[in-house]
């Protein structure tokens, strides 16, 4: 107990912790290319976040220390992690591939530095952002209706998607014509509504609610 709470709880601490402080970096691999997630950087992420996912695991699987690290809690970190990862992610794909076109020199930027501001300011990595909030939105609501049974996780997902299709009217359509945004407003509520078939609002006697009951 005490070795898999505080020797491998501590190691997990630390690699949380490298995992957070890497999240601005741009993952130049000089003299090697920069492959998507395959790079020595992204490759080190995900080892650290699939270690610590790992070790959740493992606490969850002694009964007497469910209650020490709460299963639901580290899901929800570790979720948040990689959502936050994932657009990171994007973030370096643009900058190698699109952004370094416009400024090579920006290779050389002290400290490996990510440019997010820059970044952020490029249409096309703006669209590829909203496909993977799409992603992420419909896959929450998904696994919330049909995997998990779970209301929060739903109402998360769909969060999400609220949050994505704000974005596209006031930052991805900000410029464009009228005849545009009316095509975009139909497009999506067409996809809103084929999530709102395939992935309806869980029942109340269902998921977080039946947890709730066993506690109690």
């Amino acid at each position: 107990r005490v070795y898999l709470l505080q020797g491998c709880g501590t190691i997990c601490f630390f690699l949380l912790f490298w995992f957070i402080r890497t999240l601005i970096k741009a993952g130049n691999s000089a003299p090697l290319p920069y492959i998507p997630l395959l790079n020595p950087l992204e490759l080190a992420e995900i080892l650290c976040l699939g270690t610590t996912a790992l070790w959740v695991l493992a606490v969850n699987k002694k009964q007497e220390l469910q209650t020490t690290i709460p299963a639901r809690l580290w899901v929800s970190v570790l979720t948040a992690a990689l959502f936050i990862w994932s657009n990171v992610a994007l973030m370096r794909v643009t900058f190698h591939y699109v952004y370094l076109f416009s400024d090579p020199a920006a290779y050389f930027l002290q400290n490996n530095t990510l440019p997010m501001g820059a970044i952020a300011r490029i249409s096309i990595f703006q669209t590829y952002l909203t496909v993977l909030w799409a992603l992420w939105g419909s896959g929450l609501m998904y696994a919330g209706c049909r995997k998990l049974k779970n209301r929060v996780v739903w109402s998360i997902g769909s969060a999400v998607l609220g949050i994505n299709t704000l974005k596209i009217f006031l930052v991805d359509l900000a410029q464009t014509g009228t005849l545009t945004r009316i095509a975009s407003f139909m497009a999506t509520g067409v996809v809103l509504i084929l999530i709102g078939y395939f992935a309806p609002l869980p029942p109340k006697n269902s998921g977080d609610e039946k947890h709730q009951g066993e506690q109690r």
